[in-house]
């Protein structure tokens, strides 16, 4: 809820008057309606792990198959969306699945200038599912929104996916007309 919030105050200015009022205070109702069960379960005893039971090497090993699994996964969900941007549940899952991969990274040998690409790979994927988020919202809220305000949201939104698409494809990145990509350079 603040995240669409935040990436809709931008957009004040051309959206219906009240509607960021009331989003915030939904927003308002449901943290006070989440507070109870979040206390509880701040309450649950974390499990022990005996740290005698994970070998190094063996942790190792597992850290660097997940590595090849995420890095499999990543590459398959990549080559889906790079043909076509309106793949909107695939370039969330890529963000999941590339959060995942810079997480395990982080555990084991990944480079900083790797994880500073997957870090930018991130930023740029979730600034995409935001507007995507904010979009949606809109397109199937009550309010009447006005055809202007989506299309800002929609050329943002294509502006962070074009963004996306230079940073993992690097410079030699170009959009030709129809939405696809091409690239000179191979895919890492």
């Amino acid at each position: 809820m603040d995240t669409l919030i935040e990436t809709l105050q931008g957009e004040s200015s051309s959206l219906p008057e009240g509607l960021l009022l009331s989003l915030k205070n939904e927003r308002s109702d449901l943290a006070a309606t989440s507070r109870p069960p979040v206390v509880a379960f701040s309450r649950v005893k974390a499990p022990s792990v005996n740290q005698s039971q994970i070998g190094p090497k063996r942790l190792t090993r597992r850290l660097r198959k997940e590595v090849d699994e995420q890095l499999q996964t990543v590459s398959s969900l990549f080559t889906e969306v790079t043909g076509s941007e309106s793949k909107i549940e695939e370039l969330h899952a890529l963000r999941k699945e590339v959060k995942k991969l810079r997480y395990v990274m982080e555990l084991t040998d990944g480079t900083a200038s790797e994880l500073r690409k997957l870090t930018e790979w991130q930023e740029a994927l979730g600034g995409t599912h935001d507007l995507d988020v904010a979009i949606s919202f809109l397109q199937a809220s009550r309010w009447k929104v006005p055809e202007a305000a989506l299309g800002d949201l929609s050329r943002k939104r294509h502006l962070m996916y074009v963004r996306f698409l230079g940073i993992a494809l690097g410079s030699s990145a170009k959009v030709i007309p129809g939405g696809l990509v091409s690239s000179t350079r191979p895919v890492r």
